[in-house]
């Protein structure tokens, strides 16, 4: 199983570009067979053909009509061959000329058949020809080249963006493979785990079923004996007690382990182009008010590999004491808006963030908006402020902060 989304995204990518190019190819192909044909060449023979046709047809219906003679001449000498009722007649002159001329007969039908055969292949094979010429001044008629070549230049165009969109794909997958790969140890580890203790659970259930059906006290006393030897306890009973708490103890620790791979594959594998931060949200840890102490660094560090917008309530300038110029200045990098006095910064942050690759980064809720886009797509990452440190976990991010004394 893969607990990366990514891929099969690649998968599908390559899939798309190696149609793209057989497509390429396909085109590539029409425009060089159409510089090569010869229309004139191609009409000449496709005369040649249709008269080559018309021949073969003629001579077709001679030979059929030869042979039905030479049929009805073979039945006539086949009567007159018969023995009839007369014995006389058995040995006569005529019975023995109408015996060879029905030898001869069907000797003659039997080559003018086999004549006929080969002409009926060769008007075949000709008529194949006549139907490809046919079909190739067609294909050269329907082509314009001009066109094709657009078309060429327009997919050649775009299969270098699905290429280069693949290599993004496989960084991408790469770098949520790295992350998944210890989580994945650690799954493989409890899983083998378990498959100990299965192994273990049965063989002290195969004891205790020997044991229940021992004849005497020395039976079972050298059942516990083996218990013992196997699993340092003589009882099975308790044996399996113990592997049952065990099992149950890995299980659940596989279910987490399996839920984290799950989170890990789909926050890591999120293609965030852009971010909205909800500014004023980052103004405070707890119920404290720290200003722009951890969302400066927090912009700074986004605004290395993305576009970055800080949406405000317009409640910051009283805060802060600062003007939107101030606002900008202190967050180099970044967007910075504040929204219309006596408005709330929700709807703007969520509108802002509508295309898929733009995501929120804010502790809000913001259930009365469970019809905006970024809500419904669940493209709202949470942070936590705690210890002079902001953390985003979806996005890899931990900068440290200094709140001002």
């Amino acid at each position: 199983m893969s607990y990366n989304p990514l891929a099969a995204e690649c998968k599908a990518q390559r899939a798309k570009i190696a149609r793209m190019t057989a497509e390429y190819k396909s085109v590539q192909e029409d425009i060089e067979w159409h510089a090569q044909f010869i229309p004139e060449r191609a009409r000449r023979s496709l005369r040649r053909e249709a008269e080559k046709i018309a021949s073969l047809e003629k001579d077709r219906q001679d030979l059929k009509e030869r042979i039905a003679n030479s049929k009805l001449e073979q039945q006539d000498a086949d009567n007159r061959a018969k023995l009839g009722w007369n014995p006389a007649g058995w040995m006569s002159p005529g019975r023995r000329e109408a015996k060879t001329l029905s030898k001869k007969a069907r000797r003659t039908v039997e080559y003018r058949e086999g004549e006929l055969a080969k002409l009926e292949r060769s008007l075949r094979s000709h008529n194949k020809k006549r139907r490809v010429a046919v079909a190739e001044i067609a294909r050269h008629e329907g082509i314009d080249p001009p066109s094709l070549k657009r078309l060429l230049r327009e997919i050649g165009a775009n299969l270098t963006l699905e290429e280069i969109s693949l290599e993004d794909l496989e960084q991408r997958r790469k770098r949520v493979d790295d992350l998944l790969k210890e989580p994945l140890g650690v799954l493989e580890g409890l899983e083998a785990a378990a498959v100990q203790v299965r192994g273990d659970l049965a063989a002290a259930q195969l004891l205790e079923s020997q044991l229940t059906a021992a004849a005497n006290s020395y039976e079972r006393k050298m059942l516990h004996e083996q218990c013992s030897q196997w699993f340092t306890e003589g009882s099975p009973r308790a044996v399996i007690s113990a592997k049952n708490r065990k099992l149950r103890s890995l299980e659940r620790d596989i279910i987490k382990t399996q839920s984290r791979l799950d989170q890990i594959g789909r926050q890591a594998s999120r293609d965030v182009r852009a971010v909205v931060v909800d500014g004023s949200n980052l103004c405070f840890e707890g119920s404290t008010f720290i200003g722009l102490s951890a969302l400066r660094p927090l912009v700074v560090r986004l605004a290395d590999t993305r576009a970055v917008t800080v949406v405000f309530d317009a409640s910051i300038r009283r805060r802060l004491s600062a003007s939107d110029e101030d606002l900008r200045a202190r967050l180099p990098g970044a967007t910075v808006h504040v929204v219309a006095h006596r408005r709330k910064a929700d709807e703007t942050i969520l509108d802002s963030a509508a295309d898929p690759r733009v995501f929120v980064i804010s502790n809000d809720r913001f259930s009365e908006f469970a019809d905006k886009l970024a809500v419904k797509d669940d493209r709202i990452i949470r942070h936590e402020i705690i210890n002079g440190r902001v953390l985003v976990h979806d996005l890899a991010i931990s900068e440290s902060f200094v709140t001002p004394g």
